[in-house]
């Protein structure tokens, strides 16, 4: 089988990392790969080494979609690029010749666009609420992006709550739709336990803007350095202009700078979870939070906000911890830190979850069977 898979961006955050995973798994079943790239990036690197063929074609991928940013009153005249592009693109996959088109995230317009003027099969896999999580709103409102999405032949929902917000709380059509969550490489086949420090070193990971919830995370850490001062906020994650800033400007108000280290990007997840004992998922709307799983399987316990995917992925208490405010985030803290027989017993039942509801088996399993249905659908 020949399959199209297009992107929206070309960075390598959550949803191409994901994306990777199902490409490498297809390439080595044998089937047929080709990416295509708005723009050149990271990701080129990973798709070269797996010998995963993809093309670079300048097309402007969230064409239907606004935020309200100054810089968007372009999108008019990106629209009106995207027609002077789109003969390249369709000529490209004419030559190319795919049974079906998957596009990567639910900024990506293109794909259903292709797909529909050549007749050929499309899948939508759709990895964030964009107007929660992104502020990005869909031009013609959500009643019509429902619409949209579903000219697809299939869609994949990372998660419940994804799939809730696009449908408009409407049912799945278990014909068309499909919720699967990701799958994350573990490195670990057993989990050795843990001794705590006497530092208690919290983590955030992920793209410094508003929607991750760093500040929230500065302020509930400003207020616990109070309650005990032996404690590190490590941020992990690349900067962007003004939030990065505010954020900045946050740390020394508070003056705190020495106990919170912004180290941007680190490609090394390892490095990652290897520096911090427990992770703080504070973005206010995650489609799934594939960090949270990541920390599960790096044995690092997980106090995520109660909202979005992430209550699909802690069991409170048992896996993880969900709070509702910063009460309950020092209540979290305090029951992980206090109690290292508790603080183990959190790791291994997350470490078991993860292992048996996020492995990257049964993610590309479940994503190739569905590509397969769908594909064969009417025939």
């Amino acid at each position: 089988m020949r399959i199209l898979f297009i992107c929206n961006y070309s960075l390598l955050y959550g949803a191409n990392r994901s994306m990777l995973t199902i490409l490498e798994s297809l390439k080595v079943k044998g089937y047929d790969l080709l990416v295509y790239l708005p723009h050149g990036g990271p990701i080129e690197a990973e798709l070269q080494k797996n010998d995963i063929n993809y093309k670079v074609i300048r097309f402007f991928p969230s064409y239907l979609y606004i935020k309200l940013m100054y810089k968007h009153l372009l999108v008019p005249f990106l629209f009106f690029y995207n027609f002077l592009v789109f003969p390249k693109l369709i000529r490209e996959t004419k030559k190319f010749n795919p049974d079906i088109i998957v596009s990567n995230t639910s900024a990506e317009n293109i794909g259903i666009i292709i797909s529909k003027f050549l007749k050929i099969k499309h899948i939508s896999h759709i990895r964030e609420f964009m107007s929660l999580d992104h502020g990005a709103y869909f031009v013609l409102g959500r009643h019509l992006k429902k619409r949209f999405i579903n000219m697809s032949d299939g869609v994949v929902f990372v998660s419940k709550a994804v799939a809730s917000y696009v449908l408009l709380d409407e049912p799945l059509d278990e014909n068309k739709h499909k919720v699967i969550f990701n799958g994350v490489t573990s490195k670990k086949s057993d989990l050795e336990r843990k001794q705590l420090g006497d530092t208690i070193k919290f983590g955030s990971v992920g793209v410094l803007q508003a929607s991750k919830g760093h500040h929230l995370l500065v302020d509930y850490f400003n207020d616990f350095l109070k309650f005990n001062a032996n404690a590190e906020l490590h941020i992990f994650g690349e900067g962007y202009g003004s939030y990065e800033k505010a954020l900045k400007a946050k740390i020394e108000k508070y003056g705190i700078g020495s106990k919170v280290i912004l180290h941007g990007f680190v490609k090394d997840t390892g490095d990652i979870y290897n520096a911090i004992d427990v992770l703080c998922m504070f973005s206010r709307s995650e489609g799934f939070g594939r960090v949270t799983v990541e920390a599960m399987f790096n044995g690092v316990p997980v106090i995520g906000l109660n909202r979005g995917g992430t209550i699909e992925l802690i069991k409170d208490g048992k896996t993880g911890f969900l709070v509702d405010d910063y009460i309950s985030f020092e209540k979290a803290a305090g029951k992980l830190f206090f109690n290292e027989d508790y603080y183990n017993e959190i790791r291994l039942n997350a470490f078991n979850e993860a292992k048996e509801t996020f492995s990257v088996e049964r993610y590309v399993n479940n994503v190739e069977q569905f590509i397969e249905k769908i594909s064969n659908n009417g025939k």
